[in-house]
């Protein structure tokens, strides 16, 4: 009788959890589910977006000043909170990126993480219409953003939202001002099929996106809305009219 054979299929292996997908685990486990009003005072209102809005707040114990950003469950998606968390907290460590307390918090109506405040708002708010900002000032700005940039670059990443609004301010001179806000930012390579960003900054690759596969991202994207961000800060006004 001859002898029966057996083909046994190859089981790919799982390929190793990056940094990110282990600290999204660990957040996802660790999770501090309490009320705001039981750990922190809030002090006042430091801004207000679409997704969210901004606190500044005084730990009770301590003292310690935060910001405090509140994004409502009822519209926020708990993976999206946390790889917005998760990826500003990997990313925190450049002195022109916003610091982070590592505390991520679930009350009964909002997910929330705390960073250090910028008391002194954001970029939009000095940019004069038709004017923008003094020289030094941009050169300042610059600098660090460029830095910012390719430290973001480096691990991987594309930032994908750079805008004014997204540059705090920790000097009314520019002299330290960090990137914030990082619920865009994407591994390189990701396909987008849809427009996501603030249109006077979004590359022209992404403004066609008939392509079914979608467009990969790369780090030229944040160098071309950089390039408008730099304009706006020594004209005050887009290079072209948002149509």
């Amino acid at each position: 009788m001859a002898e029966s054979s057996a083909v046994t299929a190859a089981v790919p292996e799982r390929a190793a959890p990056t940094k990110l997908e282990e600290l999204l685990e660990i957040t996802a486990q660790s999770l501090v589910r309490a009320e705001v009003a039981e750990h922190y005072e809030v002090v006042r209102e430091l801004g207000r977006g679409k997704y969210g809005h901004v606190m500044l707040v005084t730990h009770r114990q301590r003292g310690t000043p935060m910001a405090l950003k509140l994004l409502p469950k009822a519209s926020t998606k708990l993976h999206t909170f946390l790889y917005e968390y998760c990826v500003a907290l990997s990313l925190a460590t450049h002195p022109a990126i916003i610091g982070m307390f590592g505390i991520a918090i679930e009350s009964s109506q909002y997910y929330g993480f705390l960073y250090e405040p910028a008391l002194h708002k954001d970029l939009i708010s000095i940019i004069k219409p038709r004017d923008g900002i003094p020289e030094p000032a941009a050169k300042q700005c610059a600098k660090q953003l460029v830095s910012a940039l390719e430290f973001i670059h480096s691990r991987g990443l594309v930032y994908r939202d750079i805008k004014p609004e997204n540059v705090l301010l920790f000097d009314p001179d520019c002299r330290l001002v960090k990137l914030t806000d990082f619920g865009l930012t994407r591994p390189k390579g990701t396909k987008l099929k849809l427009v996501a960003g603030v249109i006077p900054y979004t590359a022209p690759e992404l403004s066609n996106t008939a392509d079914a596969q979608g467009v990969p991202i790369d780090a030229s994207m944040d160098a071309w809305a950089f390039g408008v961000l730099l304009f706006c800060l020594l004209t005050g006004y887009f290079p072209w009219e948002q149509s």
